[in-house]
């Protein structure tokens, strides 16, 4: 499948596919997304990075796993979690966890060019 620009609300609002365990989007199958959305909160949980993130139409918790040598800099102190009011460009999957959608981050970046915040809000208007 491919990767798919959404916004928050677009993921709040998606449907479950019981039947093949997949999220729908404007009736599509949707699997791999892609956010541009403000860090509101961070921490440190066990083996992962636990975010709220905001890009306007709404929150989302979001989920980044860490692998073996990003926990030992965790544990370090050389590795933490991206700044709160940063903005982001989040890469994952939709899953769900009590109940209510989230996303498991397999790629985040920070924002370099502002430009890329502008150019998400203009095509998704």
């Amino acid at each position: 499948m491919a990767l798919r620009p959404v916004t928050i609300k677009q993921i709040l609002e998606a449907k479950r596919d019981p039947s093949t365990d997949t999220f729908m989007i404007d009736g599509t199958d949707v699997n791999h997304v892609t956010i541009v959305a403000q860090v509101r909160s961070a921490a440190i949980q066990s083996l992962k990075f636990i975010y709220r993130l905001d890009d306007g139409t709404g929150n989302i918790d979001a989920q980044e796993w860490l692998d073996t040598r990003s926990q030992e800099r965790v544990e370090q102190g050389t590795l933490q979690p991206i700044s709160l009011d940063t903005y982001v460009r989040a890469f994952g999957t939709i899953s769900e966890f009590g109940h209510k959608p989230i996303l498991k981050i397999s790629n985040l970046r920070m924002i370099e060019d502002f430009n890329e915040v502008s150019y998400r809000q203009l095509a998704h208007q």
